[in-house]
């Protein structure tokens, strides 16, 4: 039940006790005299009269008490208004509570902290079960001491040891809040963390001899605590051997590469790219890779997250890990190329056609000549596409350079291209994106691509200011 519901049944309890107290009371509509006795208006008669009486009833008036002022009326429509609102109030209320009431295990929930941390231990699973939830729920509180929540620290890490496919959060709740407050050592943080991460790595399948060699590198986390030491690990990529020699990478690249995580109450996983020179000296056939990677875990702010590239953090890491993963390669000859074109019906033409849109199309004026520069997004694309983008007016072209866009990837890509030329001179370009498997050799995701054109017809071209 949320605040704002709890603050309204209150509300509606309130409204409810006003209204029924009113209810119950009377109202005097005006002032003339009544007998107490049986209500009767006793206006026009000498009530001075020590022997006057009531016609109605033939009651003495003569009394103090036997006439009173104005007529009084009840208020129902109160009394039934007040008596509604506090049965919905009350009503409403009572099954909340009643549910609250009858999903706590009572027993478990009375129990003394050092009874439960014995139940943890206990060899009924539903005993250890229910007795570790509470405890954890009373760690998240607050509610544990300080040499209690170590004892849980360090035997959360013994069961992740243990077993690293544990799924029980609660065991990383105590390791964590344990290490947050200064109860558990960096080491032992380092072992429950070291059976929460693993390493995989997956080379492109079927690389042509001579072909760069892609390779796909991801961070990944077991269901663990949800992180209250606000954890940020970081992975790198060290070097990458095959038959024991190493590769290089093809691109220059500055500063470390990598993955950032926040490791949470989830399976979550993080990954990156890098394309090898590739090795002359592999023959066809299958290949033993060796990738050795550093982790390293920091007391971060969420900063590194906004984007996949590892970020180095300004202070020292709580921890270094190091691992290796194996994997193989499979060199084809180039009479089995696995990259194959595909050219389906109209409908799926026309679905491609809908799928990529032109964002900006502008030349400005260089040092070097005439900057031709194209945005291009994909989104919802039926097939890969593998390919070249091109400017053409008539019967001349101008390439800009390849793209490589995922089908699998529901989110809108971004592509910017450019290319300087001599001169160029026209306002209105069509567009082209012509199929070729070259760009696919190095996009790791990609086996198979749109092999038709894509036109995009009569686009208008800005010059823009150098």
């Amino acid at each position: 039940m949320s605040s704002f519901t709890i603050i309204l049944l209150i509300f509606l309890a309130v409204a409810g006790v006003v209204m029924l107290t009113l209810g119950r009371g009377v109202r005097r509509e005006n002032a003339h005299p009544h007998c107490r006795r049986c209500r009767y208006d006793l206006t026009g008669l000498a009530l001075e009269s020590p022997d006057a009486r009531c016609p109605e009833c033939g009651a003495g008036l003569g009394g103090k008490r036997a006439v009173r002022t104005g007529e009084r009326r009840r208020r129902p429509w109160m009394l039934v208004t007040g008596i509604s609102l506090l049965t919905i109030a009350t009503g409403a209320g009572g099954v909340h509570g009643w549910r609250i009431a009858t999903s706590l295990d009572w027993k478990v929930a009375l129990k003394p902290e050092w009874l439960l941390e014995m139940d943890t231990s206990s060899t009924d699973p539903d005993v250890s079960y229910a007795a570790t939830v509470e405890l954890a729920k009373r760690a998240v509180e607050g509610r544990l001491g300080g040499k209690r929540l170590a004892r849980l620290g360090e035997q959360g890490v013994d069961v992740y040891v243990r077993d690293n496919l544990n799924t029980m959060h609660e065991w990383g709740n105590f390791v964590e809040l344990a290490w947050k407050q200064g109860y558990l050592d960096d080491a032992s943080l380092v072992r429950y963390l070291e059976t929460r991460f693993f390493v995989s790595v997956a080379p492109k399948y079927g690389i042509r001899p001579g072909d760069p060699i892609p390779f796909v590198i991801a961070l990944h986390t077991r269901k663990g605590g949800e992180n209250y030491a606000d954890i940020l690990v970081g992975l790198r990529l060290e070097s990458v051997t095959v038959n024991g020699s190493p590769l290089s990478l093809l691109r220059d690249v500055d500063g470390p590469v990598g993955v950032m995580i926040k490791p949470g109450n989830r399976y979550e996983s993080s990954y990156t790219y890098w394309v090898f020179e590739a090795d002359p000296a592999l023959e066809i056939g299958r290949h033993d890779v060796l990738a050795y990677c550093t982790i390293e875990i920091y007391r971060g702010s969420p900063g590194p997250l906004d984007s996949p590239v590892y970020v180095q953090q300004p202070a020292p890491p709580v921890a270094v890990l190091q691992k290796s993963r194996t994997s193989y390669l499979t060199l084809l000859s180039y009479e089995k190329e696995f990259l194959f074109a595909i050219e389906d019906d109209d409908e799926s033409s026309a679905a491609m056609d809908e799928a990529v849109r032109v964002t900006r199309a502008s030349i400005r004026e260089t040092d070097d000549g005439v900057m031709l520069e194209c945005s291009l997004t994909t989104m919802r694309l039926p097939v890969d596409i593998s390919g070249y983008v091109y400017w053409r007016v008539a019967d001349r072209e101008w390439r800009l350079g390849p793209i490589t866009s995922n089908a699998r990837h529901w989110t809108p890509s971004c592509h910017e291209l450019s290319v300087v030329v001599d001169e160029f001179d026209e306002d209105v370009v069509d567009i082209v994106i012509r199929p070729n498997p070259e760009p696919a050799r190095l996009d790791y995701r990609i086996s198979r691509y749109w092999g038709r054109e894509i036109v995009i017809r009569d686009v208008p071209v800005t010059h823009e200011s150098p």
